[in-house]
């Protein structure tokens, strides 16, 4: 799956990115999960296609009001592109003012986003090629065109090696970009006898000022976006209170307007003070997708209140990342899979999400995939003897590469054996789990230091650069199977684990190059087995969306597989919001 939206998630877990692989939703059967067989098990999860955002037409919605979000990370980068920007709270807040080329629906699909497209086109197989058609008559904030050179300029800079790029996969792949029968056309021709499966998922367009350097791409937006072209633009931000705030685009020129007066998204890292600043009515919205919040908001919900809760299942999961990159400890693969061998997932997950509207029986039966969430068809459990807490299995590794136990922990050539567990402060996800970890690693003999850094640092300072031993996030899905590629390749930008293997690479390769979607599904799970086994990634579970909403809201809260759509956010006619 693709790199963090997921989330920093302020959503479900702790913190999350934003790129993630996962099959189309509209391929998988209602209501079922999986417990090791394809599309069958005891835990009902939720329809992969359903969601629940208030979904209303435009011509019902009413103009004004403000809309009061929060997230749980300041922007470190407001660049999407840049492996800093590429984080979910970021990814909403730009995709107000930043043109997406195609979008998602809730059921999966991936097509053209009206607003700025008015096709994405194959237009050939041998060589494989396709089209570009953008709406005419968009500008930059700048006044630039939006047109074939915007095109063009992300392609160049999705190569470009002096950019710091979140993921260059497909990109390589790319012979050519070439203006079509007008300006605001191209034709995108890959290299003869390469395929790439996700092709639309290529599709973007970047302003000149963005790409005009190296420094302008890598840097020029850590304070602020300086071109936009959305139905909103920034209005200001607001570094030292950690606050973002849009206000309507009166030039965007697109087919919908902004509907709101305004949208602020203010950082609050711990869940707690969310879920104070909801019930003194400073928020309009709040995801309770974690427990400490869910379980203080709860009565404002439900009938004869202004709020309800908005749920459902996408392709976003929690898990532990582990760094295995060379110098590391945890290098030695007999660690890893000794680490995952001594994870009590169940014991976490009730923990995290005991009081928390999960089907029945999820706890027994947690995400066994790192490629398909457990309600997409395809899904098997791979999770083989990681699934479950093995400690005299783990001990054993840890045997074998030489340890010996010395008291309560592992020692070898007078050095104990410890673990860094790096996240981000104000975490409560994070700060229930790290005492669950050191217990259990403590009785496999791994000692667990925990340290805490400034959430914005998290990625861009500790995870990116690998000064870490082990983390816990949450990655968000999207409809492309081969999104999740640069995560488990080796040496991709997003795989930050550091591992990999040639065999595993090889099925990547194949998976980018195969369009029929029976053998996309049968090559995620031959990948997953393999994932599983390089032992750099454990999922812990499928994390659901829980949204409490204002009842108005319209077309937003609980996504699922749907991307949102900011010219259609608001309020409905007649709301008394919209005063």
């Amino acid at each position: 799956m693709n790199k963090r939206l997921a989330t920093g998630i302020a959503v479900v877990a702790a913190f999350a990115l934003a790129l993630t692989g996962c099959a189309r939703a509209d391929d998988a059967p209602t209501g079922t999960g999986g417990t090791g067989t394809e599309g069958g098990g005891a835990v009902e999860h939720h329809d992969a296609s359903a969601n629940m955002i208030n979904a209303v037409g435009y011509d019902e919605l009413g103009d004004g009001g403000t809309l009061r979000l929060y997230n749980n990370a300041f922007p470190a980068n407001f660049n999407t592109a840049h492996s800093d920007g590429n984080e979910v709270n970021t990814v909403e807040i730009m995709n107000a003012v930043y043109p997406s080329l195609y979008t998602y629906t809730a059921d999966g699909q991936v097509i053209p986003n009206d607003l700025y497209t008015e096709r994405l086109d194959k237009v050939s197989d041998e060589p494989l090629a396709f089209e570009i058609e953008l709406v005419e008559g968009l500008e930059w904030s700048d006044g630039t065109p939006i047109d074939f050179q915007s095109i063009k300029n992300n392609f160049d800079a999705m190569v470009n090696e002096e950019f710091q790029v979140a993921s260059r996969e497909g990109y390589d792949k790319v012979a050519s970009v070439e203006q079509g029968d007008n300006a605001h056309t191209a034709v995108v021709t890959f290299q003869e006898g390469q395929i790439y499966a996700d092709w639309i998922g290529l599709a973007g367009v970047m302003p000149d000022a963005l790409v005009e350097s190296a420094d302008a791409f890598n840097s020029g937006w850590v304070d602020g976006p300086t071109v936009t072209a959305g139905p909103y633009k920034i209005g200001t931000i607001d570094s030292a209170n950690k606050v973002v705030t849009l206000v309507p685009d009166e030039n965007f020129k697109g087919e919908r307007t902004a509907k709101l007066d305004q949208i602020s998204f203010q950082t609050i890292e711990d869940p707690s003070a969310a879920a104070t600043a909801f019930n003194d009515g400073q928020l309009d919205v709040v995801d309770a997708s974690n427990q400490a919040i869910y379980s203080v908001v709860l009565d404002k919900i439900g009938e004869g209140t202004d709020f309800e809760l908005r749920t459902a299942a996408g392709p976003n999961w929690t898990h532990f990342t582990l760094n295995g990159a060379e110098g590391n400890i945890l290098e030695d693969q007999n660690l890893r899979q000794a680490f995952m061998l001594g994870v009590d997932r169940k014991s976490i997950f009730q923990a995290l999400n005991g009081t928390m509207p999960y089907p029945d029986g999820m706890a027994d039966d947690l995400l066994g995939n790192h490629m398909l969430v457990q309600n997409q068809a395809g899904y098997v459990d791979n999770a083989g003897d990681y699934g479950t807490a093995d400690v005299e299995a783990a001990k054993a590794l840890i045997e074998e590469s030489g340890w010996t136990l010395n008291g309560e922990y592992y020692e070898k050539d007078g050095q104990q054996l410890e673990i860094r567990y790096v996240y981000n402060a104000g975490s409560q996800v994070n700060g229930t789990v790290a005492p669950i970890i050191t217990e259990n690693m403590k009785a496999i003999g791994i000692k667990v230091n925990v340290e805490q850094v400034p959430p914005t640092d998290l990625f861009s300072q500790y995870v990116i650069p690998g000064d870490y031993d082990m983390t816990l996030f949450g990655w968000a899905g999207n409809p492309f199977v081969t999104s999740a590629v640069s995560i488990w390749r080796d040496g991709g930008e997003q795989n930050f684990s550091g591992v990999g293997s040639p065999e595993l690479d090889a099925l990547l390769d194949e998976l980018q190059a195969e369009t029929d979607a029976d053998a996309q599904t049968e090559l995620l799970n031959q990948i997953d087995e393999l994932v599983w086994e390089v032992a750099g990634n454990m999922p812990l579970y499928q994390s659901y969306d829980f949204i409490v909403a204002h009842n108005d809201l319209a077309n937003y809260g609980a996504f699922g597989f749907q991307a949102v759509d900011w010219s259609m956010v608001g309020y409905v006619k007649d709301s008394p919001k919209l005063g």
